[in-house]
């Protein structure tokens, strides 16, 4: 692998805009990242270019002497091909402008003559060539094919600028003869065959790695979570965005009501990749584990821990709600607890904050088993968010921040709801929250290539976005 893990100190950064359809996630190649996939690019290229056979050329000539000859030239192979200088550049509105010079490699081929006329004289010999000071220049666009980038060869251009030939064994002065015809068809041959190459690997395999990018990866079974490119990528001075969905659409196939705001992303110089993602990701998330009914469920007496100070029995409530004692001494008891709206995400630099409404229906169990209704609140909760980097993974966690309780309906008589506000705390807190923390916990897989892995991945909070910023390392 090549050492991809270089640290960059600098940190400047610019802002972009996408324009066009919002995004729920933008990830961003910086130029730090073009030139490390131009590396990698670069390395696999070279590599099929090692012993690159040529085709086999034959034709006919007029030399002095002999008059017309029958000559062919076969078993031409390149090899030790160099690329001492590289660069990646973005052209705006355009795609990819990558250069390649001071190519230089050497060249092993047979060649063979007969002549046309009785007497049928004959000979062969071997030529060894070299090429230097050659260059590529490669110009790449991109399409969307089924979500996913696919690069486009818009052009490849080579300039053969020095080839010499050399003869080795065989009539050196026949071949002096033709050499300008020999010299006008290798170069070609030459040209044609790394093209033919360049335009397979892009083509092919490059745009195979690409096609195996995971933009709908499944989520709990209960989601789906699309990645797949929302519009056309941004080419910038520097940077190429890649605007993708970054939405939950609710398994088999039903999406949310939601549209995707506006956001801005950082562009940063300092790391390979950016990844931006907009709150309207966590928003259509909620919508979707609220719709399959995932955000509702019941305690019991049996599941609260043995060493927890509070316990689901009416004795235990004594201290807090007299009332409901008397009227149900010592009985176990039950809460339910659903979300009665979507809940709703807000990133700012100061962290991410979840807030969302529901109700806590408490329940008391008569010894004949009858679950009888005792009480019901209403709750605003509200939960603060951090996100973090594990393998290829992103995911969340929640943690308590605060909450607000009203009396909707009582079944023991009127009460003031923060008597028992240490009770209700203790089941959001230690309930609610590690619940929802259970489905956040797998996170989504970062839509990389395979192959390419984030490391020292860095996320910061601001204004109506998280920032995933990275440099990438490749392993073949």
């Amino acid at each position: 692998s090549p050492a991809c893990s270089q640290q960059w100190y600098q940190r400047r950064v610019r802002v972009v805009t996408v324009r066009s359809t919002n995004p729920g996630i933008q990830t961003t190649l910086t130029q730090n990242g073009l030139n490390f996939a131009k590396t990698i690019a670069l390395e696999i290229l070279n590599k099929k270019l090692q012993n690159l056979d040529l085709p086999r050329e034959e034709g006919e000539a007029h030399v002095p002497v002999l008059g017309r000859i029958e000559w062919d030239v076969y078993d031409g192979v390149v090899q030790n091909i160099k690329f001492p200088i590289s660069s990646i550049q973005i052209e705006p509105g355009q795609g990819f402008y990558i250069a390649v010079q001071g190519i230089a490699a050497d060249i092993e081929m047979r060649w063979h003559y007969r002549r046309a006329d009785w007497p049928h004289i004959s000979g062969s010999g071997k030529l060894s060539i070299d090429l230097a000071t050659t260059s590529i220049e490669i110009r790449l666009g991109v399409s969307d094919v089924a979500g996913k980038p696919s690069l486009i060869v818009q052009s490849v251009v080579i300039d053969i600028g020095h080839l010499s030939i050399h003869d080795s064994g065989g009539a050196s002065w026949l071949y002096n003869l033709f050499i300008d015809v020999l010299k006008g068809l290798i170069t070609r041959d030459i040209e044609k065959a790394i093209e033919g190459v360049i335009r397979n690997e892009i083509d092919n395999n490059l745009n195979k790695l690409l096609s195996n990018i995971p933009v709908n990866q499944n989520i709990a079974n209960i989601a789906e979570l699309e990645l797949g490119l929302s519009s056309s990528p941004l080419f910038g001075s520097g940077y190429a965005t890649f605007p993708e969905l970054g939405e939950f659409v609710l398994l088999p196939n039903r999406a949310s009501p939601y549209a995707p705001p506006p956001f801005q992303g950082i562009v940063s110089s300092s790391y390979m990749l950016e990844l931006s993602i907009s709150p309207y990701l966590l928003d259509t998330a909620s919508w979707a584990f609220f719709t399959a009914g995932y955000m509702q469920g019941t305690i019991k007496a049996d599941q609260v821990p043995a060493n927890s100070p509070v316990q689901f029995n009416t004795s235990s409530w004594s201290p807090f709600l007299p009332a409901l004692y008397q009227k149900y001494p010592n009985y176990l008891m039950q809460v339910t607890l659903k979300a009665d709206a979507v809940p709703t995400a807000t990133f700012s630099a100061s962290g991410v904050t979840v807030t969302g409404t529901g109700e806590i229906d408490i329940f008391v169990v008569l010894a004949n088993k009858e679950v009888v209704p005792a009480f019901t609140l209403g709750v605003t909760l509200s939960a603060t968010g951090t996100a973090s980097v594990s393998g290829q993974k992103i995911s969340g966690k929640l943690m308590y921040l605060s909450d607000s309780f009203y009396l909707k309906a009582s079944y023991i008589g009127p009460f003031n709801p923060a008597n028992i506000e240490t009770l209700l705390k203790f089941a959001l807190s230690g309930v609610v929250i590690p619940y929802l923390n259970n489905y956040l916990a797998p996170g989504f897989t970062i839509p990389l290539i395979d192959g390419v892995e984030v490391i020292d991945p860095v996320i910061s909070y601001n204004n109506g976005f998280i920032e995933l910023s990275t440099n990438l390392n490749y392993v073949a």
